[in-house]
């Protein structure tokens, strides 16, 4: 399979590569003061955390499993934990035919139950705390990765075979097909067979470049067509039975809607949804411990809660829809107020609306500095909006 992916059509490596681009194509920020963001921005982007994530997952849809090994200057073999856990070192991209499982964790009340006790990078041990496993397609019975191109390499043989007949066909659209008295006779040496070509060559020469054809009087000529009518409707079937395989829309695969009405943008929401689903299940746990260890290692303090990451959504509202959202937040709480509720109440969780709807960036960090400075009188016995 990794030929396929190597050599094969585009095909097989948009069934690899897609869906783990899409999961970092927006990627994620980090919630946290303004100094803190900063900071663990820095540190990603000195160890290429967030390329290196895309990578594991891009490997894992290739092998079945791919995996990060983050190093903070302890012993490999050892568990880490994010208390006693020194700064971060390095993170590297390790594919699963790098390293061997060693005996799997059986016991139900371990941190650690299905994974191994310890992975073998040639002759060094890890334990599995200091890797981070993405896991494509598991199989639930053994919880190992699957190959995506072998789950879907069948269809996508099909369909490429598919095209390529009609494109040979294309080749073939107009036959002239001449009827020649003794042909067999005539081609039956070389000298024959050596008069026979040139007066192909110059009959197909003079009707190309002239429109003229000339013939015996004893021959026969005819031309035969070819009909395309059903193909692209049988070529059509065959890429939306791949996209259904590969949980792409065909939109996205094929880079044009398929289909009539509101399905194509119904294929987006649901890609879209089981995009945030693999971001939010796969990457983030099998990451947390080293989103943990980056935090602390920008922070130098061991992450409480109050700092975290979020996943920003593929789609992106227009400038219309934010202008909306935006004006639907600001009647609510004037609504609000207007129906009896304390404006010092619906002023914080109005501002953090604004802010999470992307509507208002850096009110939250403005509207702190103003609470700091105190309210006027004059603000406070103002009603309205904020």
């Amino acid at each position: 399979y990794a030929n396929l992916y190597n050599s094969g059509s585009w095909l097989y490596r948009a069934a690899v590569d897609r869906i783990a681009i899409d999961c970092f194509r927006r990627g994620y920020k980090w919630v946290a003061d303004n100094d803190d963001i900063s900071k663990i921005e820095l540190v990603q982007k000195r160890h290429q955390i967030v390329d290196k994530k895309q990578q594991a997952l891009q490997l894992a849809r290739l092998d079945g499993e791919g995996y990060l090994y983050f190093d903070d200057g302890g012993k490999a073999d050892k568990e880490l934990t994010i208390e006693t856990a020194g700064d971060l070192r390095f993170v590297n991209v390790i594919r699963g035919n790098s390293l061997s499982k060693l005996e799997k964790d059986n016991d139900p009340l371990s941190l650690y139950y299905g994974q191994p006790k310890m992975y073998r990078f040639g002759n060094i041990d890890v334990h599995p705390s200091r890797i981070c496993r993405f896991v494509a397609n598991r199989d639930p019975s053994t919880g190992d990765g699957v190959l995506t191109l072998q789950i879907v390499a069948e269809i996508i043989q099909k369909t490429n075979c598919t095209r390529d007949h009609i494109v040979d066909l294309v080749g073939e659209a107009r036959i002239d097909v001449i009827k020649t008295p003794g042909l067999m006779d005539a081609v039956s040496d070389d000298e024959g067979r050596e008069a026979m070509q040139r007066k192909v060559e110059t009959t197909a020469g003079m009707k190309t470049n002239l429109a003229i054809l000339l013939m015996d009087k004893e021959e026969d000529y005819e031309q035969k067509s070819s009909s395309f009518a059903t193909l692209p409707d049988i070529l059509e079937s065959m890429r939306r039975e791949v996209s259904a395989a590969l949980e792409i829309p065909h939109a996205v695969l094929f880079g044009r809607e398929g289909g009539l009405g509101t399905n194509g943008e119904m294929e987006l929401v649901t890609y879209r949804d089981t995009i945030a689903t693999m971001q939010k299940t796969m990457v983030e746990p099998a990451c947390e411990l080293l989103d943990a260890l980056t935090v602390k290692t920008a922070t130098g303090r061991v992450p409480d809660g109050t700092i975290y990451l979020e996943w920003l959504p593929l789609k992106q509202p227009t400038e219309t829809e934010m202008q909306e959202i935006g004006d639907k937040i600001a009647t609510r709480h004037k609504t609000l107020i207007d129906a009896g509720f304390e404006r010092e109440v619906l002023e914080g969780p109005t501002v953090n609306a604004l802010v999470e709807a992307g509507v208002a960036p850096g009110l939250e960090e403005s509207w702190a500095d103003w609470l700091k400075g105190g309210k006027s009188t004059e603000d406070d016995n103002e009603e309205g909006d904020i």
